[in-house]
């Protein structure tokens, strides 16, 4: 019991402190604990700003972050300090971003 309890605070603290975004030259990289992964700028088509996903990859921390969309079908959630500050950055990047906002 004790070595469950140990193994599961540190799987939380390693999430708790291991989340981030980074917008390289190339792309998107994040990571939230063991979750990685890196998008590539020319895949991204749409993001929603202020929507919470409940399924599929949620590197993220809060609610109301944004969902980003690209290759055909796939999504991330992610939970960025600012959504504006993320959004402007991204679209600063991605050339025809599509965005969506929701209240």
């Amino acid at each position: 019991v004790l070595v469950i309890t140990i193994l599961s605070g540190g799987l939380l603290g390693w999430i708790w402190f291991d989340t981030a975004y980074h917008l390289e030259a190339q792309g998107l990289r994040y990571h939230s604990g063991p979750v990685r992964g890196f998008i590539r700028y020319e895949s991204i088509c749409k993001i929603e700003v202020g929507k919470t996903a409940w399924i599929g990859t949620r590197p993220a921390l809060a609610t109301r972050g944004i969902i980003v969309h690209y290759n055909t079908y796939a999504q991330v959630y992610l939970s960025p300090d600012t959504n504006e500050r993320f959004e402007y950055e991204l679209g600063r990047r991605v050339e025809k971003l599509e965005v969506q906002h929701h209240v």
